[in-house]
């Protein structure tokens, strides 16, 4: 189960690691996968920068778990999400900060 900082989180990951990945040592999957996939979830991650609705968040996971189906073969259970209400979190330190980066800091 996953709220709208964590479905951020999550996408935004998946964006960093298309990114890092090509630029190490791309394949054809990787390049395709930058040309195809990679515009959709920078603009997903604009959209979850504002505050949106259940059914809102339901369809980005929907449409999100479609479109990297072809291309994110490892960890493909990273877009099996259950959205739920926003879960209460504690702000994250300056430690949490450089150990996770944007990783959401864990439920109350």
């Amino acid at each position: 189960m996953v709220d709208q900082a964590e479905l951020r989180w999550r996408i935004r990951r998946d964006l960093t690691s298309l990114l890092v990945e090509n630029a190490l040592a791309g394949n054809g999957i990787t390049r395709q996968a930058e040309r195809h996939l990679v515009p959709w979830l920078k603009l997903a991650c604009e959209t979850l920068d504002s505050p949106m609705s259940i059914d809102g968040l339901e369809d980005v996971a929907a449409q999100w778990r479609e479109r990297r189906r072809p291309y994110m073969l490892a960890a493909a259970d990273r877009a099996d999400v259950i959205i739920v209400d926003p879960i209460p979190r504690q702000r994250g330190t300056l430690w949490w900060k450089l150990v996770h980066g944007e990783e959401p800091p864990p439920p109350l």
